[in-house]
């Protein structure tokens, strides 16, 4: 090679050396800054110190390779810093492993088998990377010595296994890069959408980083390693994750709190039926009482309640769900439990949310207004709406035979007429006593207008009702001769035998039977 070919390789090596210099200044600029960037907020943060020792392994690495530049004509500080390089790779490596496993833990506890993991390989590579430091120190200690001819023998193990250092060097960071993919994956589909920005970004670092490694393994000639910059790049993504994880997860945290806090009970329930989570309310108020909600399912729980006096029955009026009634410590609750799924856009069903309100005040108000609007306010009897009521309860298998009484109350017009209306009153309220002590429960009595009135008679034929009525309709003569009014009532029975008979045609019958009697029994007495 002439000088004219010599001087041009060396200003092209030069041209070239020149070029790397200014592409490693330029990522180890951009390292720095995020790592100061990290620094200066490093208390808010949730990486736990994971992060700096991101930003330790691709500064160190940077500054490696811009050693490195200058130490072509020293063949063991190069192999030395060579050596070195492969410890800080697989620091950065590594370490986002352990980024990821941190990122996405509550209680912020990495077990000490994951710390171990991430040491051992790393302390190792140093170790080795290390052992031509000997040599040098020597190389230098004989270099000082004036005229002196000592002659260092100089054995370095890890050029000569160099294969194999590189191999497992490769192996450790192919395992992290899959272990942090498997880690951030495994969090990222578990979480909503809302909150996916960061685990996505860390992905997209993972990706990046994984295929610079291949690259970098198929020895595609390249002028500066394609996983420097992938490391460069990764951080700078690592970074950006925990800048939107911030936000996310304040507002994660906030309803987690809120979620606790409330004092509605809240169980919630994959697709097994198992319960997933609860609650602090649901776990305080279940653990008094013997349940330990880890250990069951929701069926299971209320059967549990069921078997310990609970009672379910469907929520009044217009309330969803079913009431749980309950003595707890003595004293009667009221639970409203409603179970909202949890479905996906395709219909698929994933768990269920389960609500517990505590509904005993409100329930007990309701059945008060309940009560004071199905009761006539004069007679104190139940009143048309509450037996429209009892007309469907009463319609079942259960109460046949069963016997319709449609009643009049004789006189009342000329009573409000003659004596005045508080004679009227004392009438109806007298009739109404009359009724109510004849008919007790399990039957049923009302006023459903102004002098109309309506018995059933749960279980009771015919026969039996005309016997009632002829009681009844006696103990109003015996009360007319204490009063200065005649109390009196017509009084018409039919009875309902079997299912399929008519309710309507049934009370038609009585009525048309009360009307028949209502003419016969003018002027009559008693029978």
């Amino acid at each position: 090679m002439n000088n004219v070919q010599r001087g041009t390789c060396m200003y092209e090596h030069y041209s070239q050396t020149q070029y790397l210099m200014g592409i490693y200044i330029l990522l180890l600029t951009i390292a720095t800054s995020i790592f100061f960037s990290d620094q200066s907020r490093q208390s808010e943060s949730r990486h736990g110190g994971t992060f700096t020792l991101m930003c330790f392994g691709v500064i160190g690495w940077i500054s490696c390779e811009m050693a490195r530049l200058f130490l072509v004509s020293h063949p063991t500080a190069d192999m030395l810093v060579g050596n070195a390089i492969l410890v800080f790779a697989c620091l950065s490596i590594s370490s986002q492993f352990l980024f990821s496993y941190w990122f996405f833990r509550d209680d912020y506890k990495i077990p000490v088998y994951v710390t171990l993991s991430f040491l051992i390989f790393p302390l190792a590579f140093a170790l080795v990377a290390l052992s031509p430091l000997y040599f040098i120190v020597l190389e230098i200690y004989s270099m000082m010595r004036e005229g002196s001819d000592i002659s260092m023998p100089y054995v370095d193990f890890t050029a000569s296994g160099w294969e194999l250092w590189l191999l497992a060097s490769v192996v450790y960071s192919y395992v992290m890069i899959a272990a942090a993919a498997l880690v951030v994956l495994q969090s990222h589909f578990r979480m909503a959408r809302f909150y996916r920005l960061p685990s996505t970004m860390m992905i997209a670092a993972i990706i990046i980083t994984f295929a610079a490694k291949i690259i970098s393994l198929l020895a595609i000639p390249t002028i500066l390693d394609p996983a420097i910059i992938a490391a460069c790049v990764s951080l700078l993504l690592y970074r950006l994750a925990i800048s939107t994880h911030d936000h996310s997860f304040y507002v994660r945290y906030a309803r987690l709190q809120a979620f606790d806090f409330l004092k509605n009970l809240v169980i919630i329930v994959g697709k097994n039926g198992q319960i997933a989570d609860f609650n602090y309310s649901a776990n305080r108020w279940f653990s008094s009482i013997g349940i330990d909600l880890r250990k069951f399912t929701l069926e299971s729980v209320l059967v549990k309640l069921i078997k310990s006096g609970a009672k379910v029955t469907p929520a009044p009026g217009v309330d969803d769900g079913d009431d749980i009634s309950y003595r707890h410590n003595e004293f009667p609750i009221v639970l409203n439990m409603r179970i909202f799924n949890m479905i996906d856009k395709v219909n698929r069903k994933h768990g269920s949310i389960v609500f517990f309100f505590d509904v005993t005040q409100n329930r007990e108000l309701f059945y008060k207004l309940e009560k004071k609007a199905g009761v006539d306010a004069l007679s104190g009897l139940p009143n048309r709406m509450a037996y429209e009521g009892a007309r469907a309860r009463y319609d079942s298998r259960a109460h046949l035979p069963l016997s319709i009484v449609i009643c009049d109350l004789n006189g009342l017009k000329t009573t409000n007429d003659n004596l005045g209306h508080k004679y009227g009153d004392l009438l109806i309220q007298t009739a109404s006593r009359i009724l109510e002590n004849a008919c007790q429960k399990p039957h049923f009595v009302g006023r459903i207008g102004g002098d109309e009135f309506v018995i059933l008679l749960s279980q009771t034929n015919e026969q039996q009702a005309e016997v009632m009525i002829n009681n009844i309709k006696y103990t109003m003569y015996e009360t007319s001769n204490t009063l200065t009014f005649k109390v009196s009532m017509a009084m018409g029975a039919a009875t309902k035998y079997s299912e399929s008979e008519s309710m309507e045609e049934i009370i038609a019958l009585a009525d048309s039977r009360m009307y028949s009697d209502k003419k016969a029994m003018k002027g009559e007495a008693p029978r």
